[in-house]
């Protein structure tokens, strides 16, 4: 985990406060921390926040709703029942002719943030199935593989309207962020979709939800609702790395400040000449642990090899 601008190996409520410190020592006190309310985060942000009275701390609303959902779908026992049967009809023809009509895969990770595309899917092949003999080719197909699905109409139905309703919460709070009209704003804005795109229980908790998280914003102050900003830098970074990605932190992340804002040529040749290489590498060496690869090569490395890298460990 990296934070507060130094790789850490253990991370817990008391470390995050105490980064969170060092972190306003050099910029200032901060008016919100919003988080994906992880154990660690979380409890670091509100032992800061007890001390800093100005500090507001928020949940991102992204987050929260798929907390909602995956509650809901885990709730309901024809879920998993559909999921099992996709994935059964997958493995007979996704190496068949058949392939084009292969449902999206679930996500392995934030799956409750990611289903639109999947229930869209599932919409579309009962429109093939209801075209009958009119679809043609298409539909004789998906009879074949995907009759059953006509027993999930009504399922279909329901959880799209459950996710439409999440999806519509989150972006408006994601572009309006949190301010004192908020949830009557939110709450009009839920009530203007059509129908077969909202819940109404859904939409009342998720009204609730923002008015709670835009409490303490002050008037006219409009505060982030979601971490998503910060995500897609990383996200960056990682298609940066590309492979290294899962190997664990290297000296790429000193790129994460360039991924944000402009950069000119006349900045980028300012930062070049106040930086010496030699810093940085001494920061790396200090502040970043090896790496999955190199423990790798140095694992496997000949004996040789080895006593050079100790050697050259001890001179470091």
């Amino acid at each position: 985990m990296c934070f507060g601008g130094h790789p850490i190996e253990c991370s817990t409520g008391e470390v995050v406060n105490s980064q969170l410190k060092k972190v306003a020592e050099r910029t200032g006190f901060p008016r919100q921390i919003v988080s994906d309310h992880g154990g660690d985060v979380k409890k670091g942000s509100e032992l800061f926040a007890q001390r800093h009275p100005d500090t507001v701390v928020t949940y991102d609303a992204a987050h929260h709703g798929a907390i909602v959902l995956q509650r809901r779908f885990k709730a309901d026992s024809r879920w998993p029942e559909f999921v099992a049967q996709l994935g059964q009809v997958k493995a007979r023809i996704q190496q068949t002719g058949d392939a084009f009509l292969l449902a999206p895969s679930l996500r392995p990770k934030a799956r409750y943030m990611n289903l639109e595309s999947l229930l869209r899917w599932g919409r579309k092949i009962l429109c093939l199935l209801d075209r009958g003999p009119v679809g043609g080719r298409a539909s004789e197909r998906a009879e074949t593989r995907y009759g059953w699905l006509r027993e999930f109409r009504a399922a279909l139905e329901e959880w799209s309207r459950w996710e439409a309703t999440v999806r519509g919460s989150v972006e408006f709070v994601r572009t309006r962020g949190l301010s004192c009209s908020c949830q009557l704003d939110l709450s009009a804005r839920l009530q203007a979709l059509p129908l077969e795109q909202r819940d109404d229980v859904l939409a009342a908790e998720l009204c609730e939800f923002v008015g709670e998280q835009s409490q303490s914003a002050r008037p006219g102050e409009r505060l982030v609702g979601s971490t998503e900003v910060l995500e897609s830098v990383f996200g960056k970074w990682k298609a940066l790395e590309r492979q290294e990605s899962r190997n664990g932190i290297t000296s790429l992340v000193l790129s994460l400040g360039s991924l944000v804002g402009q950069w000119p040529v006349s900045r980028i040749k300012a930062a070049l000449e106040a930086t010496p290489v030699k810093h940085v590498v001494e920061w790396c060496q200090k502040h970043l642990p090896s790496s999955v690869q190199s423990q790798r090569r140095f694992a496997f490395a000949a004996p040789t090899t080895v006593n050079k890298c100790l050697v050259s460990r001890i001179r470091g």
